[in-house]
């Protein structure tokens, strides 16, 4: 199987999925920004951890 193939049919589904979950999450909480840290973080003085939405997202995927 191609790897353009493979992608289109494994994990473009998922990230479609996590994208509709993380818009539906942001209007539910009205959030107008979610962050993906992994090019951020470097860069941040400091962050709340409470802020961390990561595991109630997990629990919705």
């Amino acid at each position: 199987m191609e790897l353009q193939t493979i992608y289109e049919q494994k994990v473009q589904p998922l990230l479609d999925k996590l994208n509709n979950i993380l818009a539906n999450y942001a209007k539910a909480h009205d959030i107008k920004m979610i962050y993906t840290f992994e090019k951020i973080a470097p860069s941040l003085a400091y962050l709340d951890k409470n802020l961390d939405i990561t595991p109630e997202i997990l629990e919705l995927l």
